[in-house]
């Protein structure tokens, strides 16, 4: 049997909302509060930035000779998430950032579900994988960022809450952390 795990920090992802000391795991029963966000805006802040939400996209896989399972968790990094601001709707724009990790760790999920069972090399495909949804993540949170403008925006960041909304119901057969491929 065969562990890996391999990591990706995201621009700046259950039934529950798993939290530690560090990191959140996303679930749609939990929404961030500015409690989340642990990170010292005073050594982190390079801009005028009022808020970094730190997600990552986590790929465990471990491999049999039956089955290979792969277990994708989007991850809230409270120590490396600053704010200086306590605003509402502020947060909400926070918690969309999350929620776009999400959808890609979703996206993720499904690439991963197609993988042809008799793949050699499983590892570098799913490296491959990896940071190819990695890339298009961190486009697509930038596009978000420049269309509302960092949430100054309210008519676009209205349209955005919506677009991620119906994304996430999109991919929603693949909301679950774990796919499994039979061999």
């Amino acid at each position: 049997m065969k562990i890996s795990a391999l990591f990706f920090t995201l621009f700046t992802c259950q039934i529950y909302a798993q939290s530690d000391s560090i990191n959140i795991n996303w679930a749609a029963n939990y929404k961030l509060t500015w409690n989340d966000f642990k990170g010292n805006a005073k050594t982190q802040k390079t801009d005028e930035s009022v808020a970094i939400t730190h997600t990552r996209i986590k790929v465990a896989t471990e491999e049999s000779e039956k089955k290979t399972t792969f277990v994708v968790t989007c991850i809230f990094d409270k120590q490396n998430s600053w704010t200086t601001v306590g605003d509402a709707y502020i947060l909400n724009h926070e918690q969309i950032h999350f929620d776009i990790a999400e959808i890609y760790a979703r996206i993720l999920r499904k690439k991963l579900s197609m993988i042809n069972k008799k793949a050699q090399n499983i590892e570098a495909k799913v490296n491959e994988l990896h940071q190819l949804t990695f890339n298009d993540c961190n486009k697509f949170q930038v596009q978000y960022d420049t269309e509302t403008n960092h949430s100054k925006n309210k008519m676009k960041q209205q349209i955005w809450n919506e677009k991620v909304r119906k994304l996430l119901a999109d991919y929603s057969a693949f909301a679950t952390e774990t796919v499994i491929i039979k061999k």
